[in-house]
């Protein structure tokens, strides 16, 4: 199952579904997607967490791609707003990763 959504709400709900229903964090038949550069925070935060959080890479001609990346970002406005209010934990877990001696 891949669960492929921007939404922190749906996240959130699908996380507590996996639990409740006893579904180890790293089963393999289970997966979040989002699209590499939207809600990074939340793939990073998922992935931090033990589940599998997955990234697509979008890439081609960008006149074949930019329309569908625009489709999505209007589709995901709210997405930008929340990772924008996000900012202080990025800059948290960026100070982790560069401290000296820390495992990223």
């Amino acid at each position: 199952v891949l669960l492929a959504t921007h939404n922190r709400v749906s996240l959130e709900r699908s996380v507590a579904e996996m639990d409740r229903l006893g579904i180890a964090r790293d089963d393999s038949l289970v997966h979040f997607g989002q699209i590499l550069g939207m809600v990074d925070n939340l793939s990073n935060a998922l992935g931090v967490a033990g589940y599998n959080a997955t990234k697509l890479v979008v890439f081609g001609d960008m006149r074949e791609v930019l329309p569908w990346l625009m489709r999505r970002v209007q589709e995901n406005r709210d997405a930008f707003g929340a990772q924008a209010s996000e900012l202080p934990v990025l800059h948290a877990e960026l100070r982790r990763r560069l401290r000296p001696g820390s495992r990223s």
